[in-house]
């Protein structure tokens, strides 16, 4: 009977991971591409100076030049075809249903990871995202996996943990500034251990150090050479509205505010089950605060 529980299990799971992989392929290259993935494509031409890319990335971009950088590389292996970007964002999304499900398994050690690989593959906000040419899917993916060696490091901090978090972090980083929320979540984390067990770990704080002064120098250099310096550049920045107070951008990331309502309850839900190790600041008070 365990063993059929077990077959059931890992054929389910395989299925959903399967679902999760083709959601994110199918009618990949549909539609044309929309203004911003026109962006990335342009500036990631390969045929163009390195330079030149640089400055139409300043031009046209509010993120780092790391990822159209990579994207250019891609294109000069592959060729430079349209039809071939949104592939590297379906293939790292996919992995992330893969990465994502570690980390719950990492926490709960149990079999709930099957659920959140479920949600991760049904996700419509990271389904449309994988089928962009964004930047977007790639972060998600490697800020998974900078998690996955920071709960690693806090167990041990050996040099094969440490020189993959370091190397993790820093790639997130050059990538978006939306890893920079990992990087003061991690050192709240920190701080907090040493105040209330009084537990110093050195390598951690020392690399999470080294890695934030990295973060300064690289984002002080992008911010002076970003052109736009009048807020026209920036017309897609909105004041909330009292529609957004009810919405929450719900229908966005999930699809509709009625999905964002089982999300949201299933978050709150989580926090009332795990709130004693919340307190004790176990590896889960990490992700809370994440």
């Amino acid at each position: 009977m365990k063993i059929l529980k077990n077959n059931t299990f890992n054929i389910t799971l395989i299925l959903v991971l399967i679902f999760g992989f083709f959601l994110r392929i199918y009618n990949i290259n549909h539609e044309d591409l929309w203004v911003d993935e026109m962006s990335t494509f342009w500036i990631s031409n390969p045929n163009i100076a390195l330079e030149t890319s640089y400055k139409n990335n300043s031009l046209l971009e509010v993120q780092p030049f790391f990822y159209n950088f990579l994207m250019r590389i891609y294109f000069s292996i592959l060729g430079y075809n349209v039809d071939y970007g949104r592939y590297v964002s379906a293939i790292f999304s996919a992995l992330s249903i893969l990465s994502i499900s570690y980390i719950s398994w990492i926490i709960s050690k149990n079999k709930s990871y099957l659920l959140t690989a479920f949600l991760i593959s049904f996700n419509i906000f990271l389904i449309g995202y994988a089928q962009e040419l964004r930047v977007y899917s790639l972060v998600f993916f490697f800020i998974s996996l900078t998690i996955i060696f920071i709960l690693r490091v806090l167990k041990d901090e050996n040099f094969f943990n440490i020189f993959f978090l370091n190397l993790l972090f820093i790639f997130s980083i050059f990538l978006h500034p939306f890893s920079l929320i990992l990087l003061f979540s991690i050192i709240i984390y920190l701080l907090l251990i040493f105040l209330v067990k009084k537990l110093f770990f050195k390598k951690t704080m020392y690399s999470v150090m080294g890695i934030s002064i990295i973060a300064i120098i690289y984002y002080l250099v992008h911010l002076i050479n970003l052109v736009p310096d009048s807020s026209e550049a920036y017309f897609f920045l909105d004041n909330p509205n009292f529609k957004f107070l009810t919405n929450m951008y719900f229908s966005n990331f999930f699809g509709s505010r009625l999905v964002g309502l089982f999300f949201l309850s299933l978050f709150l839900f989580a926090i009332k089950f795990s709130i004693k190790k919340i307190i004790l600041l176990k590896d889960i008070s990490f992700l809370f605060i994440f």
